[in-house]
């Protein structure tokens, strides 16, 4: 399943698309996100907001 995401760390949304895989590294309060290319994108969580597509959004309602 590939899926986008929205996150914003000011005024303003960005979108990355086409993930395939993301996760939460608790230790760094950084969320990542792999692309359908391989390439990984953190982002830290101390100032951002992520808002998940509805297909991902319904995996994780699935996954708990």
């Amino acid at each position: 399943m590939n899926y986008n995401a929205k996150y914003k760390t000011g005024l303003f949304w960005k979108t990355v698309k086409g993930i395939v895989a993301d996760g939460f590294i608790e230790k760094l309060n950084v969320r990542f996100f792999i692309l359908e290319d391989g390439a990984r994108i953190e982002l830290p969580m101390n100032k951002c907001v992520v808002m998940f597509s509805k297909e991902r959004s319904e995996n994780i309602k699935e996954e708990k």
